[in-house]
């Protein structure tokens, strides 16, 4: 059996009795900057001998920038590596306001103000001061306005020349086809950009922009206090200049009308996913949004939900599920195809991860490539390090290992449950007791199965003799009249005792199918 072990960031070094798949140390030189630079930030010291994260432990705590946010998340991860209990969760509103401009933005404005006459400059008239005022985290700044009027032009003038190329109804079926093509790209791009910026600060220039999207997950609420402009002006800065280029060539005449139209779709689109995806964690979101999401038309509600609190699809009973691992896409839903189910199935974020490591540890050193976040919260993905033949083994091994941690848990609740109920205890006690025994019994033979794969086709045929026994018991039910009315047929009289009799033997039969069903359903793929 292969065990995995949790490296985290900056967490210590691992005690010798741990064995597993090692994660690499960091890179100590881009890791001195990042510890100064945090310093200066957040100069209150911390006792080395502290329990990771004591100082975010102080009521009322709140993050002073994003960096800390960075030492708040290696802190949680290696409370976990540890068992200690985790974090508080944060409130990201009492985070102060983020420096709206770039050095290089600002001084560009600086320059720009230079050329305005000295009698514009007397008055205050001054694009730096502007554009960086003191704002509020999600509030709508000059410059998003500035973004937004841009890009609503740009899309103004590229939907104009599209619909005036259209000639006919097969236009109208290329645009149809253009559209979708546009859409469904989009979702593409914002589920491998959405996994980047979840998983890897790989430049400092990154750093801020990975950490926002972090920061996400301790919060989800917070960006549902973000004004709408604020949310599409961030991403309008981002796809600014491909709208430009593409309306640039629109007026040249160059690029065909479904060509246009789908590069237009997938700008948009691009801009967009920001506000639906702040749409999907409103829990009253606008009417034209909550039908769209109804219809699958945009990511509702449902599908991001498995991206915040993992899918629990093919989880065997008391397995806890992956968070923030999957189901990174935020424009299109279900209708037409859903890119979030195609691309987790195709395990992409962990052939991306994968492909992540080989490249780095080829430019750094055997065994120090760049680990990807979901590795650090979910150590036995490291898996993926390994060749396919041994990956899969490997994988198997971390989640019995991790079933037999909560199966002892769930050991621990049958005998505190038992402690507690006396000689002549309450029926209700009783119940919960034989609730509890037969959860415990059900992993216990799920547990059996994951060790000895064999087993599976013994489950299989009790699965099919419970089938045949459900199928008996409704025959044998549907003989029966209703309850306390006497039926004489044959030699064989019906009552009312015998109706409730075989109604209870179905629902026994019924419970059990169900039972052996979903066990199927989750030890299946596993051992695939």
């Amino acid at each position: 059996m292969i065990q995995l072990k949790t490296t985290v960031g900056a967490a210590p070094g691992p005690s010798p009795d741990q064995t597993a798949l090692q994660g690499p140390p960091e890179d100590q030189a881009l890791r001195t900057l990042i510890n100064a630079k945090d310093q200066l930030q957040d100069p209150r010291p911390v006792a080395p001998d502290a329990e990771p994260g004591a100082r975010f432990l102080a009521p009322g705590f709140a993050p002073q920038g994003i960096g800390e946010l960075a030492e708040y998340r290696k802190a949680n991860a290696e409370r976990r590596r540890l068992g200690l209990s985790p974090l508080p969760e944060l409130d990201l509103d009492k985070m102060p306001p983020d420096q709206p401009l770039p050095e290089g933005l600002r001084k560009f404005l600086q320059n720009i103000d230079a050329l305005l006459p000295e009698i514009l400059r007397k008055h205050g008239a001054s694009l730096e001061q502007l554009f960086d005022g003191e704002f509020r985290r999600g509030e709508t700044t000059p410059v998003h306005l500035t973004v937004l009027g841009a890009n609503a032009a740009m899309f103004g003038y590229l939907a104009f020349d599209i619909l005036s190329k259209i000639e006919g109804t097969p236009d109208l079926a290329v645009l149809a086809a253009a559209v979708y093509a546009g859409a469904k790209s989009a979702d593409v791009f914002t589920y491998l950009g959405h996994h980047f910026f979840d998983n890897y600060d790989l430049h400092p220039a990154m750093r801020h922009e990975a950490l926002e999207f972090q920061a996400h997950h301790y919060d989800p609420k917070e960006v549902t206090k973000w004004e709408d402009v604020m949310t599409v002006g961030n991403s309008g800065m981002t796809m600014a200049v491909p709208v430009a280029i593409i309306a640039a060539l629109a007026a040249a005449g160059v690029p065909s009308m479904g060509v246009e139209a789908a590069l237009t779709t997938f700008c948009a689109g691009s801009i967009l996913a920001p506000l639906i995806h702040k749409w999907s964690h409103l829990p009253h979101p606008p009417k034209l949004a909550e039908l769209a999401q109804k219809l699958g038309v945009i990511v509702s509600p449902e599908t991001h939900r498995g991206h915040h609190f993992g899918k629990r699809d093919q989880l065997l009973e008391g397995e806890q599920p992956s968070r923030h691992v999957d189901s990174f896409a935020l424009v299109t839903g279900k209708l037409g195809g859903d890119v979030n189910a195609l691309l987790d199935a195709m395990s992409v974020p962990r052939h991306v991860e994968r492909a992540m490591w080989m490249i780095s540890e080829k430019i750094r050193g055997p065994g120090q490539g760049i680990e990807p976040v979901a590795w650090q919260e979910h150590p036995e993905l490291r898996a993926w390090k390994l060749p396919k033949g041994e990956r899969k083994q490997a994988l198997l091994s971390a989640r019995i290992a991790a079933y037999e941690t909560e199966l002892e848990r769930q050991r621990v609740k049958v005998r505190d449950v038992k402690a507690k109920i006396p000689a002549n205890s309450p029926p209700e006690r009783v119940a919960m007791l034989q609730v509890a025994e037969a959860k415990l019994s059900r992993m216990t033979r799920a547990l059996e199965v994951l060790r000895d794969p064999s087993q599976l086709e013994a489950l299989e045929k009790e699965y099919q003799k419970a089938q045949a026994q459900l199928i008996a018991a409704e025959g044998q039910l549907g003989r029966t009249f209703m309850p306390n009315t006497p039926f004489t047929s044959g030699d064989t009289t019906f009552d009312g005792p015998t109706f409730l009799k075989r109604t209870r033997a179905k629902e026994q039969a019924a419970a059990r199918v169900e039972e052996l069903s979903d066990l199927l359903q989750a030890l299946r793929p596993a051992l695939a």
